[in-house]
């Protein structure tokens, strides 16, 4: 069947293919309750899904989200460099571990519209020195400008959450465990 405007099919239990290439709508009106795919036609309940994989970019959940673990992404044995905000190591994971550190060195935290509000960067410094970490762009950190920077000593772990859309709130973990 080929048609260049309208076409109706009024076939009574019969199976109907439509396969259309172009940018039109397909819109089917049935005239009595039914099902297409064993799904309910004009159905107001939503059905549960069973999925086996959610690959997504951003998440938004209104209830209750429930994952034995989460995968953060994590960048190892990294190294802190540059000498001020324009220079530092650009951070790019949730969970950063410095595997050399070198005093008067740094890194800058992602900026807070790329980990959103209530988003956790976590930094461990495990190398000798002690390094600034810097808010990207406008963030400040703990009420300092970003440009300035923070401080992490050696063999400490430090949590950032971003608090508003321009502000990180850091609280220190602690020495490594023995």
């Amino acid at each position: 069947l080929t048609a260049t405007g309208a076409v109706s099919l009024s076939p009574a239990n019969a199976a109907v293919t439509l396969s259309p290439t172009g940018t039109g709508n397909v819109v089917i009106n049935p005239a009595t309750a039914g099902t297409i795919d064993n799904e309910v036609i004009g159905g107001g309940t939503p059905l549960a899904g069973t999925f086996t994989a959610l690959n997504a970019t951003s998440l938004i959940a209104t209830g209750n989200v429930t994952a034995a673990f989460l995968d953060l992404g994590v960048s190892n044995n990294i190294a802190s460099i540059g000498s001020n905000s324009a220079t530092a190591l650009a951070l790019t994971k949730a969970i950063n571990i410095l595997g050399t550190a070198t005093t008067g060195t740094g890194v800058i935290l992602p900026a807070i519209s790329t980990v959103g509000i209530g988003g956790v960067v976590t930094l461990f410094n495990g190398g000798a020195g002690t390094v600034t970490v810097y808010g990207a762009g406008a963030n400040t950190i703990d009420t300092v400008a970003g440009t300035t920077g923070v401080k992490l000593s050696n063999a400490l772990r430090a949590e950032y959450f971003a608090s508003t859309a321009s502000t990180y709130v850091s609280a220190q973990l602690g020495v490594i465990s023995a």
